[in-house]
């Protein structure tokens, strides 16, 4: 258990398969939890990033939220190399792989390499504008949370859906 530390929760739809719905499908919360008696109240906020508008204590019963007053925007590039040894998929022996990469609130994918069991993408996806709740020291702390998810394509589905 994480007490008092802000996590990441990544929620996806459930499915059957290991094929991806949508990219857009794909969610993430930030949540900062506390469990603790009345009596620790003092360190409820020890963790919490620099910037939110931090109500007095004791605290009231009736507070339901705080406010973050700063935003800090950052870009992160992602180089897609390659991968190896991937599982064939198709009837042919290979696979038709392409990555989804989720950061933030953000998914792009990588292009479709068809009939490739060591694709070589050699590209770089650029995730602008992300939002960072915290001062530039916790950025890497608490940013560390990308998602890459490497798919087969099947082109014959994608027509029937």
């Amino acid at each position: 258990l994480y007490n008092g530390r802000v996590q990441t929760i990544f929620l996806k739809t459930p499915r059957s398969t290991d094929k991806p719905l949508n990219p857009s499908t794909n969610a993430k919360v930030q949540i900062y939890l506390w469990l603790g008696i009345e009596d620790h109240e003092p360190s409820i906020f020890k963790h919490l990033p620099a910037g939110f508008n931090m109500p007095p204590l004791p605290l009231h019963p009736q507070l339901k939220f705080i406010t973050y007053n700063e935003r800090t925007f950052y870009e992160l590039r992602c180089h897609c190399y390659k991968a190896r040894a991937l599982i064939a998929a198709d009837a042919t022996g290979l696979s038709d792989p392409y990555l989804s990469i989720t950061v933030g609130n953000e998914t792009q994918t990588a292009p479709i390499l068809l009939e490739s069991l060591c694709p070589q993408w050699n590209v770089t996806l650029t995730f602008q504008n992300l939002v960072h709740v915290g001062t530039r020291e916790t950025a890497e702390e608490i940013i560390g949370n990308v998602v890459v998810e490497c798919y087969d394509y099947d082109e014959v589905r994608r027509q029937f859906k």
